[in-house]
Parts: C-alpha cells; structure tokens; sequence
C-alpha cells in the first residue's frame, strides 16, 4: 500500500515561513567508592572500633585515604576513595585489601544506570527517515534516551506560526496557548500561503508551510505510538504560540509571545499558566539586535528560561551581516548541519553568535529527499494530515530545543548558562574544514547523549539573571556584537507595507509532492 508524502526543498529559509538506540551498556569509566565484606571467622572488623578508626587502618593497606560512607544490608561496609579511579587503579588497591585476613572480599561500587530502552514504535523511527536522532552525523538522540525521554511536566514554547492540533501525532502534546496576531486565545495555524505580491511588489506565491508543526515534531511529537515518527522528547507538552502568520510577523508580537511563553506579564493578554523553561525562535530578520528584544530577552533569561534561535538561512556571516535576534546576547544561536555532519553552507548563517549546530538536513539536485529532517506536516492538496522532508535553521534550532529539554528533565534547575556550558563540552567536531577557518559554527555538532551524561553529574553553576552574557562557543572567540544567541530561520515581518527591516524574506524556492512508499501507518491520515 502506498499512500502519498509530502516533500519540501528549502533553499533559503525554511518553508514560506521563510526559513537504532545504543543497546549496549555504557564502559564503566570507574568510581569513587569500594563495597568491602569482613569476615565472620573472629578475625573481623572489631565492632568495637570506631568506623572512622577502621577506615584509617583500611587506608593504610590500600595505602589510599579511605572514608566510611555507610553500612550495607548483609554486613558489607561501603568505603569512599578521594577521587574517581579508573578500573586498572581499583583493581590495584583492591588487590591489596583482599590480602588482608579480615577481609572476605572488596569490590569497585560502580554507578548503575538503566538500560537501553526498547525503541519506539514509530513506523518513520529508523535511520533513514530519522537520521538525525541517531549518531553522528546526527544528534545523537538515541543514546541520550538511554538516561532520559524527557519528564512529565515539561513545557517546551514553541514561537511561530501557530500549530495544527488534529494532527494525529500531536495527539496528547499541547497545552492551551495563546495567538499574538488575532489576540486571542486559539493558537491554532490558520495557513499563510500568500498570492505573488501579497506580501510586496515582486514577492511570490507561497503556499502554506505548516512551520510551527513542523517545528514542534521534530521536538516533541507523540512516540512510541504506532505511528507516525519519535519526536526528541517523550514525556514534554508543547506550548503554541502564534506570532507569525501570512508574510511573517512583527517583531514586538515574537517578543510579547516569547514573554508570555516564559511566564512574564503582557498587558491585555491572560497569564499563562504553564511557564516554558525551553523557548524556540525558529525565525528572525536581518539587522543587529536592538534595544526592544535585547530588553525583553533579559527579563526571559532572569525568569530562568533558555531560548533557542536559528542563526538564520542567509547563508552569511553573523559577524558581518547580523541578524535579530541572532546576535542578541542570552540566547543559544543554532547553525545546521547537513547529512554529512558538515555545515550546511547552502543556506545555513554561521558566525561568532553561533553557540552550537545541529541537524538542519539538505538535499538539491540530485540529492535524496531523504537526506532532509522528517517532520509533521498538513497535504496543501487533500488537507490531509501527513509528514514532510525539510531542511533550515527552523529545524536545526527545533533540535536544540528538544536536547535541552532532556537536560532539564535530568536537572530542573540547570540555568541558561548551565544549558549553554553542558552543550559547549559535550559537543562533537564539526566534519567539516570550514568551521575551523573562522567561520565559527558554534562549540561543534551537539551531541544529546554526551550533554544528558554530563548533566546527571553536574553540580548547578549559576543562577538565572537579568544580566546576558553571552552564551556563545568558547572563552577564546568573544560573541559577534556583543551576543551570543541565535536568528532565525524564518524571518521577521507582517502587513502590507511593514518597516523593511522586519518584513518576511520569503526565500521559499519551491514545494513539490511526490509518491513514495510507506512503511506502517505513517502518512495514512485524513
């Protein structure tokens, strides 16, 4: 049976908006802490002696410090090294205290993690259609599964152009939002295809782009429900916030929304109950940051919300051609990847404002449709509900936003700085030499699993503030105009004559359809 799929090709910025899990246990890297047994023969522990006093005659043998942390059920004793030791280290003090006649046994007291999950059902879950949750060159969702598939409770804002919440694999994910355009209290995406010269002499025909459902799959689409695809986090609910709509949006309703999102009052707008502590700006305009969102982005930052930008589809340098609100400080800016885990140099902005690159797809002329960023998506045809290749910094940020999710499922707490700081060290090479010429894409490919790894270990540097600092790559390369966040890949604009430094740059170049196979339920709905 085949049903039909929609593709899109996105040369410029993404769609009219304008813009196998690892099944092995991870190597034990050593430990802290010894499990000793004594002997019940009368030569063991004197329950006399002080813990602490056994502790130091322990020490001696081992001729390491040793520190009781507790008793075990059973009679074992749990003793503190001074530092993490490797296997071949433990092995060598565990020799030595096993010779001693009191002692029945010793054992390293390894860390315990779960085991891998079974993978999702999603009938599009695989490397294929899914490439970019599995290993470099993608994001490397899968291993960070692993520890975490997210936690109930988490809201994760998603600023665009509003979603479609019959799509069958959004079932379940949202929260009531909120629409910044109509002022109401409908999110809902109403379509923004446009006629040639809707939005200004010369612009062209634009069919609907679906871009704040496409963007919230990718980060949190229903999975392991038979169908469809996996979004990146599980448990997460989605808040819509509809700020763009035909021929974009004005800036002052993307920052209002942002606001909102994170919990901030907005004259004339009702409180949102549900704060997101992740917000995506897939979307931006070309111009420096200014006042009015470097303001606004402070007050979400004190709030403790990370927010995550597209550096934009220009392809430019940020340094030299900035973006809004790529080159505010505060925020993660995202470059994308491509299939090959190299920049995407076809459209992809890059600069010092890059903090971090994700997966953001590409295919062209001859390339495999394939190749693009699997996500939710409505048939302009049929209205049937289905799902859509892509490829923009929409998409690389809509990655980023999802992995920062699972950081926070695994420490509430963490800050933006924190969110930025896990990334930075976690992150892989970037496959490709021209990130090392000085076009900056950022700390390198992010990886999930290598970030959630270092988060369930890290001890909450800082707290959230009014102040950004930028959160840009390394101490070494200070942020582009003074920031270190993200623009967007879709672009600012609204009306019929809005200021030209806000207006949508509709660099859409063609959606086309195409019957392909399908593998299960995916692209059956109506």
């Amino acid at each position: 049976m085949h049903n039909s799929r929609i593709w899109i090709a996105l040369l410029g910025l993404f769609a009219a908006c304008n813009g196998a899990l690892a099944q092995t246990p991870l190597k034990q890297p050593g430990t802290d802490r010894l499990i000793v047994k004594y002997k019940s023969d009368g030569k063991s522990k004197p329950q006399s002696l002080a813990a602490g006093a056994w502790a130091q005659s322990m020490s001696s043998t081992a001729n390491v410090e040793l520190r009781h942390v507790r008793n075990l059920r059973g009679g074992a004793e749990v003793l503190k090294l001074p530092q993490k030791m490797d296997p071949q280290a433990l092995a060598q003090i565990q020799s030595r205290l096993a010779q001693r006649p009191d002692v029945a046994y010793v054992q390293p007291d390894y860390i315990v993690r779960p085991m891998a999950i079974t993978p999702p059902n999603d009938p599009f879950y695989n490397n294929v259609d899914q490439w970019s949750l599995f290993a470099a060159p993608g994001a490397n969702v899968t291993g960070a599964w692993d520890r975490t598939t997210g936690k109930a409770g988490q809201v994760v804002a998603v600023v665009d152009t509003g979603v479609l919440p019959a799509h069958p694999d959004l079932r379940g994910k949202l929260l009531p939002g909120y629409d910044f355009v109509d002022l109401d209290a409908d999110p809902t995406d109403p379509g923004d295809g446009v006629a040639a010269g809707e939005c200004g002499a010369n612009t062209p025909a634009e069919p609907n782009s679906w871009h704040g459902t496409f963007v919230s799959g990718i980060i949190a689409a229903s999975t392991n429900n038979a169908e469809g695809m996996a979004g990146i986090n599980w448990q997460a609910k989605v808040l819509p916030v509809r700020a763009l709509g035909k021929c974009g949006g004005y800036l002052s309703d993307v920052l209002n929304a942002a606001a909102w999102a994170a919990g901030l009052d907005v004259n004339g707008v009702p409180t949102n109950p549900n704060p997101a502590k992740v917000i995506n700006l897939s979307l931006g305009a070309e111009g420096a940051c200014q006042s009015a969102e470097q303001d606004v982005l402070n007050q979400i930052r004190a709030a403790g919300a990370t927010v995550v930008v597209a550096s934009g589809n220009g392809p430019v340098n940020l340094d030299s051609t900035p973006y809004t609100p790529a080159t505010c400080q505060g925020v993660l800016t995202v470059a994308a990847t491509d299939h090959t885990g190299s920049l995407a140099r076809s459209y992809s902005n890059y600069g010092r404002a890059v903090a971090i690159s994700a997966p953001g797809g590409y295919y062209g002329s001859g390339g495999n449709v394939r190749d693009g960023i699997l996500s939710l998506f409505k048939d302009n045809n049929t209205g049937a509900y289905t799902y859509a290749y892509g490829q923009g910094t929409s998409i690389a940020a809509a990655q980023v936003s999802g992995v920062v999710s699972l950081l926070l499922a695994v420490q509430s707490a963490l800050s933006p700085d924190d969110v930025a700081k896990l990334l930075r060290d976690s992150a892989r090479p970037i496959a490709d030499g021209f990130c090392d010429t000085g076009a900056y894409c950022g700390a390198g490919l992010v990886d999930a699993a290598g970030a959630v790894a270092l988060a369930a270990d890290y001890v909450v540097q800082s707290t959230p503030t009014s102040s950004a600092p930028p959160l840009a790559t390394s101490s070494s390369e200070p942020a582009a105009g003074g920031g270190g966040g993200g623009g967007g890949g879709c672009s600012i604009g609204h009306g019929a004559a809005p200021d030209p430094t806000l207006l949508m740059l509709p660099l859409l170049a063609w959606l086309a359809q195409r019957t392909l196979g399908r593998r299960g339920q995916a692209g059956r709905h109506s």
